[in-house]
């Protein structure tokens, strides 16, 4: 039987590239309407740009997700895939160069990009068909390399007109040498970014807090409905006092600086309190055990629920706190033990008043003090050979005889158990919210720490190339719409994952999954490569995959919500 002749081709060459975590990036972004979405905000000439802003936006995004490039490297970045599969427009890749980027960030300073960041997340919500029960706020710093001139705003200039002001502030990255800009960002339960905006660098997490309570009005989400989470920063008389004229509902941790954290403490540590035991939140073997004080104390003339809950997790690390105050107070004790010692008091009452004084001061301590007034008579005889059975005058001295005791057993632990719990507070019935909810609810605040996790990841945060305040800003805006699609493609593969009776193999890290993060997806999915073959003109004739793809591989791509395919077909077909 004869086989099928081979196929004949024009001239031409067959070119690799790569596909995979691009071609997946592409596909959700499209779903998430970003192109669409900045196209319609920003003002720009159709006929003058090669690229639209939102395509623009779209390949940073991709670059910023799968392999960091600065700006006059994203062209290179971009030289080995196939166009196509990725943008709808059409176009040489020499269109992406860094003065057709640099000029997208200009534009993207004449829009509202708050407003951007909630469209995309409305439309990411409504597609993927998830309900927003709850909120977690928090903030965080990004640093940077390079010379920044500090600005100084006027505070009567509009919000809209003022600079990013780049400056040295509160590192939370530990670096204190290095100017930085801030970053705010709220998620949902499900760890998808809701809102997001850029800071100056000397932002203060309070202050942010107060005005995000206020911008949220203007959001496409709730507040008296849906539940707010942060952590300690937001607890001050002003957002307390502006939550309770908005009717927000929030679940914070109440910091020390409240008096009622104190008395709070004092009822459930009483002899007569309640503790309710939880347990751990999670499933690992080194999950922390919770338990939980409930009471309601008046603060500012209103009334919240206040949780005391004790951590197992805090206790090696109060363990630890215990031995370092221990010792400087001993220390610091000793030295005044001694110093009071040296002194003579020339009447008894001066001594024992001394002595009242001492232990007022230092004995509210761990440490114990005891001491006692001693006299020291002293024999005044004269020069010379003294007479016998002469009776000479004498002068009699005080002083204070003191002691240092150690803390004892039952003072150490009943120090380590208050040092070990902290006080949480919420204004959320108790009849529609238990205290083991509120806990477990503001326990997930971890899920917005995980974006600043995928923020700071080398891939995203390594150098921003970029000496214009305002470029960076929409930089940084547009890192946050990078969270956003990468939080989205991680929910859809473990929401699909979930639906399965088997975990995700993960080759690269030789392990097994059923919570796959968005960073695990996308390597697992970069090396996948294709091939095309090119005539001499440029035109795409042929695409395949350079070789099998593993069954596990598709299987991932399925989860994602997509065949393999999408990888040799171009986006619009």
């Amino acid at each position: 039987m004869e086989g099928h002749p081979p196929i004949q081709l024009p001239p031409g060459s067959f070119k690799f590239g790569c596909a995979g975590a691009a071609v997946l990036l592409a596909r959700i972004c499209r779903e998430l309407r970003i192109q669409q979405l900045v196209n319609a905000m920003v003002k720009y000439d159709v006929k003058q740009c090669k690229v639209s802003p939102g395509t623009l936006v779209v390949a940073m995004i991709i670059n910023l997700l799968v392999d960091r490039k600065p700006l006059y490297q994203v062209m290179s970045f971009y030289q080995n895939y196939d166009l196509a599969t990725l943008f709808t427009e059409r176009f040489d890749v020499s269109a992406l160069n860094d003065d057709a980027l640099g000029r997208m960030l200009d534009r993207l300073t004449e829009i509202d990009r708050c407003q951007l960041v909630q469209s995309v997340a409305l439309c990411a919500l409504r597609v993927g068909e998830m309900e927003v029960r709850s909120v977690h706020a928090d903030t965080t710093s990004i640093t940077v390399q390079g010379e920044y001139n500090s600005i100084q705003h006027d505070p009567s200039a509009n919000s809209e007109e003022k600079t990013l002001n780049i400056t040295q502030g509160y590192s939370k990255q530990h670096r204190p040498d290095l100017k930085q800009f801030g970053c705010g960002l709220i998620v949902s339960q499900d760890g998808m970014p809701v809102f997001g905006d850029i800071r100056d660098g000397n932002f203060n997490d309070k202050i942010w807090n107060n005005e995000t309570l206020t911008a949220m009005e203007q959001s496409f989400l709730d507040l008296r409905r849906v539940v707010y989470v942060a952590d300690s920063a937001l607890m001050t008389k002003n957002n307390l006092q502006l939550m309770a004229e908005k009717k927000v509902r929030f679940i914070s941790r109440l910091p020390n600086t409240f008096a009622a954290v104190a008395q709070a403490k004092a009822k459930a540590f009483a002899k007569k309190s309640k503790w309710k035991y939880v347990g751990p939140l999670v499933g690992r073997k080194d999950a922390a055990l919770y338990q939980i004080s409930s009471t309601s104390q008046e603060i500012d003339g209103k009334t919240y629920r206040l949780l005391v809950v004790q951590s197992s997790a805090h206790d090696s690390r109060a363990a630890k706190r215990w031995e370092r105050l221990v010792a400087q107070e001993e220390k610091a004790i000793s030295a005044a033990i001694q110093e009071l010692r040296t002194k003579k008091f020339a009447c008894q009452p001066d001594a024992e008043t001394a002595l009242a004084e001492f232990l007022v001061t230092h004995g509210t301590g761990l440490h114990t003090v005891t001491g006692v007034v001693t006299p020291s008579i002293k024999v005044k005889r004269p020069r010379g050979r003294p007479r016998k059975n002469a009776v000479y005058p004498t002068e009699t001295d005080y002083q204070v005889d003191l002691e240092l005791h150690a803390p004892t057993e039952e003072v150490k632990q009943a120090w380590l158990k208050r040092e070990s719990s902290f006080v949480m507070i919420t204004n959320l019935p108790e009849d529609q919210w238990s205290d083991i909810a509120v806990l477990s609810e503001y326990k997930n605040q971890h899920k917005v720490e995980r974006n600043f996790y995928m923020l700071k990841h080398p891939i995203i945060s390594d150098g921003i190339f970029l000496k214009n305040p305002s470029r960076v800003e929409s930089f940084g805006y547009i890192t946050i719409l990078a969270l956003l699609v990468a939080a989205f493609l991680q929910h859809r593969v473990r929401t699909n994952l979930a639906k399965e009776d088997r975990p995700l193999r993960l080759a690269l890290q030789q392990r097994t999954t059923d919570k796959p993060t968005s960073v695990a997806i996308l390597k697992e999915l970069n090396d996948v490569s294709i091939w095309h073959f090119v005539t001499p003109e440029g035109h795409i004739l042929l695409r395949g995959f350079n070789g099998d793809l593993s069954l596990e591989t598709v299987r991932l791509i399925n989860l994602a919500g997509y065949d393999p395919e999408i990888c040799i077909k171009p986006i619009d077909t």
